[in-house]
């Protein structure tokens, strides 16, 4: 028998696997010092173009098939250098709201992860997918991306170093992302942005929602293996 770890006195296998999630992302190019500033109580770095940007990702995930469950998840990260690996770009998840108790108890546990448990809900619709945070009853954040038009991608696998910071920590994590009925959306993203809420005002400060993103991606079935995460 593999190695296992207990979360919420439930067995778990090690590597954590997940065979069938579905998700959107939108990649922003936004001003390096903002994003440095965003991070400045983990004590990494913002990975810099030559231009002086940093690099934001925002996307929703619906786990649908796992050792933690299904569940629902908001992923807000930030492109900063691998302190392990200086020549590396590594995603420091700087918010990960999710709707479940298991994945949350995981996450922040065996890797580190931001996660909370509140009101996060993955959009999945004919034609349009998304994400939509609500806290308090008010929109926090709410992500929307067009099915039409969209540009089909080839299937990929990949290794992916996420970073998580929490109780004065950082963590790092590897794990093996693989994806599959993947596409590039070119239609019109909408992005609502709330107001007074910690996050809504990070997201202003780094110029969104008025920034066009970079590359907009919806992947309809994905697949990863994650590792447990080691100290930094």
């Amino acid at each position: 028998m593999g190695e296992t770890v207990t979360v919420l006195d439930q067995e778990i296998p090690v590597p954590v696997e997940v065979r069938h999630a579905m998700s959107m992302a939108v990649v922003l190019r936004v001003d390096g010092d903002a994003v440095q500033a965003a991070i400045a109580d983990t004590g990494l770095t913002a990975a810099r173009r030559d231009d002086g940007t940093g690099g934001l990702s925002i996307a929703g995930v619906r786990y649908l098939d796992g050792d933690l469950g299904t569940y629902d998840e908001l992923a807000i990260a930030y492109d900063v250098t691998d302190p392990s690996d200086p020549a590396t770009v590594a995603q420091l998840i700087a918010h990960l709201p999710v709707d479940g108790e298991l994945t949350c108890a995981a996450g922040r546990g065996l890797w580190g992860f931001p996660k909370w448990v509140t009101d996060v809900r993955f959009i999945d619709e004919p034609d349009e997918v998304g994400i939509v945070l609500v806290e308090d009853g008010e929109t926090v954040l709410e992500v929307r991306v067009p099915r039409a038009d969209a540009i089909a991608m080839p299937d990929i696998e990949m290794p992916l170093v996420s970073l998580g910071a929490i109780d004065g920590k950082v963590r790092r994590t590897v794990c093996t992302m693989r994806f599959g009925e993947a596409s590039m959306a070119t239609g019109q993203v909408r992005m609502i942005i709330g107001e007074g809420h910690p996050i809504a005002d990070e997201l202003r400060s780094l110029g969104l929602p008025d920034v066009t993103p970079e590359l907009v991606t919806i992947v309809g079935r994905s697949s990863s293996s994650w590792d447990l995460a080691t100290d930094v």
